[in-house]
């Protein structure tokens, strides 16, 4: 699941959102092992790949498809992945904003 270099037009995201992920991750272990929906076995495994792979994520597109990836194999983290994308969407949104923003100052 190696996410590869840091792809410099996707935003870069904190230290933050990343540790905000990895609460939502592991929220979303502890919710389906509750409800029998993963094993013990699957929140070590899932938790090691989270732990290992996490400090590898740089930017926004690094982090949607870590969490891509993750739900593939686990769909416990679909949601953790759509929050993520909505995410995406509105910083893409902002920063076409500003870009129009800033050009609109530019012809005044």
């Amino acid at each position: 699941m190696h996410t590869g270099q840091p792809h410099h037009k996707s935003p870069l995201i904190g230290e933050a959102l990343k540790k905000e992920i990895k609460k939502k991750l592991i929220t979303a272990m502890l919710d389906s092992f509750e409800k029998g929906e993963m094993t013990q076995d699957d929140m070590e495994f899932a938790s090691n790949i989270v732990l290992d792979e996490m400090p590898k994520v740089h930017t926004q597109e690094q982090l949607l498809q870590f969490l891509e990836q993750l739900k593939g194999v686990w769909k416990q983290f679909d949601s953790v992945y759509l929050s993520s994308k909505t995410q995406e969407t509105s910083m893409k949104e902002k920063e076409v904003i500003d870009r129009l923003s800033n050009y609109i100052k530019t012809l005044n």
